[in-house]
């Protein structure tokens, strides 16, 4: 699996495997903590080589600071030799409601597929400065 995008926006949509995506950020700013914060969208587009044909386990996982987990989608893929097109691409976008930053600092997305580390991307919570 190769990935070309992993992002967080504040919408996203996907038509005909298209991404539309609505200001992408890698940095929340916040009053305090903790702190709920609205709605957003986890995007991630992501290709498949003939050499990943099978099924295989997906899972976007939001992480805290301290690795606690805010929000998770499990998926389960298959891919059959007979019907496998050499540019598959799967294309996600996980909305998130009402997460609870409860720290300042470095969260992440997490994308892994099957038991192989993840293919992190950091995002940050920062506090506004007045």
């Amino acid at each position: 699996m190769i990935t070309d995008i992993v992002t967080l926006c504040h919408s996203a949509t996907i038509v005909n495997n298209q991404i539309s995506m609505l200001g992408a950020f890698d940095t929340i700013f916040i009053k305090s903590v903790p702190s709920p914060y609205p709605a957003f969208t986890a995007v991630v587009r992501a290709y498949f080589s003939p050499d990943e044909i099978g099924i295989h386990r997906l899972i976007l996982r939001i992480v805290d600071p301290d690795g606690r987990t805010l929000g998770e989608m499990n998926l389960e893929l298959s891919f059959v030799e007979e019907s496998f097109d050499p540019k598959l691409t799967l294309c996600i976008a996980l909305p998130i409601n009402g997460m609870e930053l409860r720290c300042l600092g470095e969260y992440a997305i997490d994308l892994i597929l099957d038991d192989n580390e993840p293919i992190r991307m950091p995002f940050y919570v920062k506090q506004v400065r007045q």
